[in-house]
């Protein structure tokens, strides 16, 4: 009991050490949920049309054998015509798992 109640007052104190950390990141998780919330929100009102649906489309493309393309009022195109954006390639295996805009919120990622 000892034990526990002096590993508590350590994570206090590093707390009230280092608080201006713990305060910056607890913003930053909120800053992140909130974008994320409302990025998904517009999404699935279907009013993401060049936002989280054809970074949803490239992610698909990819899995499915056709890396970084997209259907664009044109016809198909490349991702990288667009945004570089790479981190669609390193989480595209992911979607294998759960095939779910959520896991790659605009938002989510890059703020």
């Amino acid at each position: 009991m000892v034990m526990k109640k002096k590993i508590v007052m350590e994570f206090i104190q590093s707390i009230r050490k280092h608080w201006e950390y713990v305060l910056l990141a607890l913003l930053i998780t909120i800053y992140a949920g909130v974008f994320t919330y409302y990025s998904i929100r517009r999404h699935e009102a279907f009013a993401s049309s060049f936002d989280l649906a054809n970074m949803d489309q490239t992610v698909w493309n990819t899995v499915n054998g056709r890396f970084f393309s997209l259907t664009t009022d044109y016809g198909s195109a490349s991702r990288f015509s667009i945004h570089g954006d790479l981190i669609l390639a390193l989480i595209s295996p992911l979607y294998l798992l759960w095939d779910n805009v959520r896991l790659y919120s605009h938002y989510n990622l890059y703020s």
